[in-house]
């Protein structure tokens, strides 16, 4: 930092420095004042689509309780298109899988979580949409892509679901030793008793000796 022996060169340097500076200062003002206006408009906006897409996705939900499976589909698609950046496009998306799946159409609701999946951007719901695909899968018998999904999945919250699904797996597969140890991986990841899980465990017979 520069010294100055009085106020009058402390003066001079400053002109000096505003004169050289003056142009950038006052850009830099203005792209900041800029910047923090752009920024609150587009807090405004995604306010604004937030509540649009909530009060569309109520509607969704009278539509989901009359179990007008067209109209779901539909509004979904909707949700999907006008607010794709919304935590309503995922669940509306989710809303559609369980309508269909219900009506008996397993490969439509596969491509509806699929696009529930592509469209959240939060982990935790991502993870929660991996375990509900990965369950269809394995009733559809596609192993491969059942596995891919699988392979893509952090477990985190969800290790413990996710194990005894790569159990299921391999148990419908026919690899009974590799359904063993992911069944057994399931049972360490949770954090309580999982009757079903020790009934798989069980349906697996003894465990084979170790010679």
């Amino acid at each position: 930092m520069a010294i100055y022996n009085n106020d009058a060169e402390q003066v001079a340097a400053i002109r000096q420095w505003w004169q050289k500076n003056a142009k950038s200062v006052i850009i830099g003002v203005t792209v900041g004042v800029g910047l923090l206006v752009g920024w609150q408009a587009w807090q405004t906006h995604q306010l604004q689509q937030g509540m649009a897409a909530s009060d569309r996705f109520a509607v969704l939900q009278k539509e989901v309780a009359a179990g007008q499976v067209p109209a779901i589909t539909a509004g979904a698609d909707q949700i999907l298109q006008d607010y794709p950046g919304t935590v309503y496009a995922v669940l509306a998306a989710r809303q559609a899988a369980r309508a269909i799946y219900q009506q008996g159409d397993k490969a439509g609701a596969q491509s509806w979580l699929e696009r529930a999946l592509a469209t959240a951007d939060e982990p935790v719901l991502q993870q929660a949409i991996r375990v509900q695909l990965v369950e269809l899968l394995i009733e559809l018998q596609a192993w491969q892509t059942a596995e891919q999904v699988l392979q893509a999945a952090d477990g985190g919250s969800f290790a413990a679901q996710l194990a005894e699904l790569r159990g299921d797996l391999a148990y419908h597969q026919g690899d009974l030793t590799a359904a063993r140890v992911a069944y057994q991986q399931a049972v360490s990841h949770s954090r309580e008793q999982n009757p079903l899980l020790t009934l798989k465990i069980g349906e697996l017979g003894p465990e084979p000796r170790q010679e």
